[in-house]
Protein backbone atom coordinates (compact mmCIF):
# COMPACT_ATOMS: atom_id res chain seq x y z
CA UNK A 1 0.00 0.00 0.00
CA UNK A 2 1.72 3.15 -1.06
CA UNK A 3 2.17 6.20 1.23
CA UNK A 4 -0.93 8.36 0.13
CA UNK A 5 -3.00 5.36 0.15
CA UNK A 6 -2.81 4.67 3.88
CA UNK A 7 -5.03 7.51 5.20
CA UNK A 8 -7.26 6.32 2.52
CA UNK A 9 -7.64 2.72 3.60
CA UNK A 10 -10.08 4.15 6.87
CA UNK A 11 -12.13 5.43 4.80
CA UNK A 12 -15.67 3.96 4.24
CA UNK A 13 -15.98 1.19 1.35
CA UNK A 14 -12.46 2.99 0.11
CA UNK A 15 -10.67 -0.44 -0.28
CA UNK A 16 -14.07 -2.39 -1.85
CA UNK A 17 -13.00 -4.10 -5.09
CA UNK A 18 -17.14 -5.15 -5.59
CA UNK A 19 -18.61 -3.55 -8.14
CA UNK A 20 -21.21 -5.77 -8.88
CA UNK A 21 -22.95 -8.73 -6.92
CA UNK A 22 -21.39 -10.95 -9.58
CA UNK A 23 -17.88 -9.78 -7.90
CA UNK A 24 -19.32 -11.69 -4.87
CA UNK A 25 -18.86 -15.11 -6.40
CA UNK A 26 -15.29 -14.13 -7.48
CA UNK A 27 -14.06 -14.00 -3.97
CA UNK A 28 -11.71 -17.02 -3.40
CA UNK A 29 -9.96 -16.54 -0.01
CA UNK A 30 -11.71 -16.21 3.85
CA UNK A 31 -8.70 -13.30 4.46
CA UNK A 32 -9.50 -10.11 5.76
CA UNK A 33 -11.61 -8.13 3.90
CA UNK A 34 -10.06 -4.29 3.87
CA UNK A 35 -13.89 -3.04 3.53
CA UNK A 36 -13.93 -4.35 7.53
CA UNK A 37 -11.23 -1.97 8.25
CA UNK A 38 -13.36 1.40 8.60
CA UNK A 39 -15.38 -0.60 10.49
CA UNK A 40 -12.89 -2.24 12.99
CA UNK A 41 -11.42 1.53 13.53
CA UNK A 42 -14.08 2.93 14.60
CA UNK A 43 -14.91 0.74 17.46
CA UNK A 44 -11.13 0.36 18.63
CA UNK A 45 -7.41 1.26 18.33
CA UNK A 46 -5.69 0.64 15.08
CA UNK A 47 -2.12 1.00 13.96
CA UNK A 48 -1.36 0.54 10.55
CA UNK A 49 2.56 0.23 9.13
CA UNK A 50 2.84 -0.01 5.39
CA UNK A 51 5.92 -0.23 3.33
CA UNK A 52 6.37 -0.79 -0.51
CA UNK A 53 9.26 -2.09 -1.73
CA UNK A 54 10.30 1.39 -3.82
CA UNK A 55 10.77 2.96 0.06
CA UNK A 56 13.06 3.49 2.06
CA UNK A 57 10.48 3.77 4.79
CA UNK A 58 7.29 2.62 5.94
CA UNK A 59 4.11 4.68 6.79
CA UNK A 60 2.65 4.54 10.12
CA UNK A 61 -1.37 5.48 10.93
CA UNK A 62 -3.10 4.99 14.21
CA UNK A 63 -6.86 5.68 14.46
CA UNK A 64 -8.59 5.50 17.90
CA UNK A 65 -12.40 5.24 17.97
CA UNK A 66 -12.60 6.13 14.15
CA UNK A 67 -10.75 9.52 14.56
CA UNK A 68 -7.58 9.00 11.85
CA UNK A 69 -4.20 10.25 13.04
CA UNK A 70 -1.30 12.12 11.02
CA UNK A 71 0.73 9.50 9.24
CA UNK A 72 4.76 9.73 10.32
CA UNK A 73 7.68 8.01 9.00
CA UNK A 74 8.77 4.70 10.35
CA UNK A 75 10.78 1.62 9.81
CA UNK A 76 9.54 -1.55 8.73
CA UNK A 77 9.77 -4.87 6.39
CA UNK A 78 7.80 -4.47 2.71
CA UNK A 79 4.18 -4.90 3.14
CA UNK A 80 1.49 -4.16 5.49
CA UNK A 81 1.05 -4.91 9.31
CA UNK A 82 -2.54 -3.65 10.58
CA UNK A 83 -2.79 -3.89 14.69
CA UNK A 84 -6.01 -3.77 16.42
CA UNK A 85 -6.09 -3.00 20.13
CA UNK A 86 -8.88 -2.64 22.62
CA UNK A 87 -11.54 -4.47 20.70
CA UNK A 88 -15.32 -2.18 21.63
CA UNK A 89 -13.48 -0.11 24.41
CA UNK A 90 -15.66 2.79 23.50
CA UNK A 91 -18.64 0.84 23.02
CA UNK A 92 -20.15 0.08 26.72
CA UNK A 93 -23.66 -1.48 25.45
CA UNK A 94 -21.64 -4.38 23.55
CA UNK A 95 -19.34 -5.02 26.42
CA UNK A 96 -22.18 -6.27 28.72
CA UNK A 97 -22.48 -9.01 26.82
CA UNK A 98 -18.99 -10.36 26.13
CA UNK A 99 -18.36 -13.54 28.52
CA UNK A 100 -14.92 -14.16 30.13
CA UNK A 101 -12.02 -13.85 27.40
CA UNK A 102 -11.60 -17.87 27.68
CA UNK A 103 -15.32 -18.36 26.67
CA UNK A 104 -14.99 -15.28 23.90
CA UNK A 105 -11.61 -16.79 22.61
CA UNK A 106 -13.90 -20.68 22.41
CA UNK A 107 -16.63 -18.37 20.17
CA UNK A 108 -14.20 -17.16 17.86
CA UNK A 109 -12.08 -20.45 17.53
CA UNK A 110 -15.13 -22.21 16.93
CA UNK A 111 -16.45 -19.77 14.18
CA UNK A 112 -12.99 -19.92 12.49
CA UNK A 113 -12.65 -23.67 12.49
CA UNK A 114 -16.21 -23.88 10.82
CA UNK A 115 -15.24 -21.56 8.54
CA UNK A 116 -11.91 -23.70 7.64
CA UNK A 117 -13.60 -27.19 7.56
CA UNK A 118 -16.82 -26.07 5.72
CA UNK A 119 -14.17 -24.73 2.64
CA UNK A 120 -11.31 -26.80 2.52
CA UNK A 121 -10.29 -25.54 -0.91
CA UNK A 122 -10.11 -22.13 -0.08
CA UNK A 123 -6.49 -20.43 1.95
CA UNK A 124 -7.18 -19.36 5.05
CA UNK A 125 -5.26 -16.11 4.89
CA UNK A 126 -4.67 -14.26 8.61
Amino acid sequence: MGRDEVPLAFTKHSTSKIESKDDLHRIITLGFRGEALSSIAAVSRVELISRTADCLSAVKIGVEGGLVGEATETGSSVGTRVEVRDLFYNTPARRKYLKSKRTELSHITDTVTRQALGNPGVPLLC
